[in-house]
């Protein structure tokens, strides 16, 4: 399930949310990640009402498209060592080369190249 998040960057743009979060539009709202953060449901009213602030407070306000992930859109390496990390029950992710090797791991590094794209084009 997809959802909107809604980032407020200004006062008066965060007065604004936090009114449609309290009096307005509350049953388009799933919550709040912080104080200036709103999570609202995906469907077209909420993103009305997101961009309505956006547009009166254009550079204080984000409107972001967030979707769950599942299994098969990780990365294998990432599987694989979270996989190792459950199974060890402890510790930090493996430091020494020959923990790498012979579990078939990614290093540190290589995990920090890895970027998930799931850009519409």
């Amino acid at each position: 399930m997809a959802l909107l998040i809604v980032v407020t960057s200004k006062r008066e743009a965060q007065k604004a949310m936090q009114k449609a979060y309290k009096r307005d539009v509350t049953d388009l709202f799933l919550g709040k990640g912080a104080r200036n953060v709103f999570l609202m449901k995906n469907n077209g009213h909420a993103l009305l009402c997101a961009w309505n602030v956006k547009k009166r407070h254009s550079f204080y306000v984000d409107v972001y498209l967030a979707e769950e992930l599942h299994e098969w859109q990780i990365p294998e390496p990432v599987r694989k060592g979270a996989e190792w990390k459950v199974e060890k029950k402890y510790g930090p992710y493996p430091v020494s080369k020959e923990t790498l090797r012979k579990n078939s791991l990614a290093s540190k590094e290589e995990l920090e190249q890895i970027a998930l794209d799931f850009s519409i084009k």
